[in-house]
């Protein structure tokens, strides 16, 4: 957890959300505190319907805790890291036509294997993404992108917007509500 958060550009605030049955879970919490004394730490009883779910009570917790909370926001996963240019990320988040910014990687040998667990990214050869296909590869696994599991959005406003269209029109995807088919509403929402 703490690595994948390390891996993330730096942030104001941090919202962690853990599962109260997950084994060590206070012990976990007392970990983040020590890093992130500040941190907010919603914790919550079981499996969330989907990470778009738990990302809006990680969101919910950290507005309650932080006045005017600051765009952007970026939701991360626990399990994973990232390699980026800095700079390449300031300038995505300074660009007035950029409002979402989804993270995405090539050549990932364990998509190569199991292209049907992962998110993958239709983009024009500018890199703006025409549609992300939820667990269903599209013609070149080797090579196409996927989602990385992270997002960075610049108002929260806007992700609120994508989630609850998400689930209004019930796009679960195995059963789940996935930040990367949010993408998809935010696309149409244009």
């Amino acid at each position: 957890v703490m690595q994948a958060v390390n891996d993330l550009p730096l942030a104001e605030s941090h919202a962690f959300v853990l599962r109260d049955d997950m084994v060590g879970c206070q012990e976990i919490a007392g970990k983040i505190k020590q890093v992130y004394p500040e941190a907010v730490i919603k914790t919550i009883p079981n499996v969330t319907e989907g990470q778009a779910c738990t990302a809006i009570i990680g969101l919910d917790a950290l507005e309650q805790e932080v006045a005017n909370l600051p765009g952007p926001v970026t939701f991360g996963a626990c399990d994973n890291g990232a390699l980026y240019s800095a700079e390449r990320f300031r300038k995505l988040v300074a660009n007035p036509e950029v409002d979402v910014i989804v993270w995405g990687v090539r050549g990932h040998a364990n998509a190569v294997r199991h292209p049907n667990m992962f998110g993958w990214i239709e983009a024009t050869h500018d890199m703006r993404i025409k549609r992300i296909s939820v667990k269903t590869p599209l013609g070149a696994p080797a090579s196409d992108p996927i989602v990385l599991g992270t997002f960075t959005f610049k108002r929260a406003e806007d992700f609120r917007r994508v989630v609850d269209r998400l689930i209004a029109r019930d796009g679960r995807v195995n059963g789940e509500f996935y930040i990367d088919s949010c993408i998809n509403d935010a696309i149409e929402l244009k």
